[in-house]
């Protein structure tokens, strides 16, 4: 079983010893470091969250937000792409979306790590009530 530490809330607050950023205010986003780790995608105007992992948080959530900007703008190939994120790019763009780190512990250089913290997190997403899930990617054979 994994050494997984949650809060009264539900949150995970560490997972297999890495502390987890798991107080996500809006407003209170940091800039996000060019290095590997996990990261949340806030969707404020909708109470939203997608979660990801990376090897440089900081370039791929400015694709991101180049993605929901054409979304918006109609610009993007894959304009017409159905599903809960797309949706929401179409009609919000990047508005109203704020990024926090999860983790970048030096431990998550590792890819097979990120990718088991992030599947652990779509499945903490997929229960909580607190937050729509936005996570649509199928993580669970990294689960362990």
């Amino acid at each position: 079983m994994l050494e997984i530490d949650h809060t009264l809330s539900g949150q995970p607050t560490t997972f297999l010893g890495l502390p987890l950023n798991m107080a996500w205010r809006k407003g209170h986003s940091q800039d996000l470091p060019r290095c590997a780790g996990v990261y949340v995608e806030v969707l404020w105007p909708v109470r939203g969250i997608r979660i990801g992992q990376s090897k440089n948080i900081l370039s791929r959530h400015r694709g991101a937000l180049q993605w929901y900007r054409a979304m918006k703008d109609g610009t993007d190939r894959n304009i017409n792409r159905r599903g809960i994120l797309p949706d929401y790019a179409r009609q919000h763009g990047a508005d109203g979306l704020e990024a926090f780190v999860i983790s970048s512990d030096p431990a998550l250089a590792d890819d097979l790590l990120r990718k088991r913290l992030e599947a652990h997190l779509h499945e903490w997403a997929r229960t909580q009530t607190a937050w729509r899930n936005f996570n649509t990617e199928n993580t669970s054979r990294y689960l362990g």
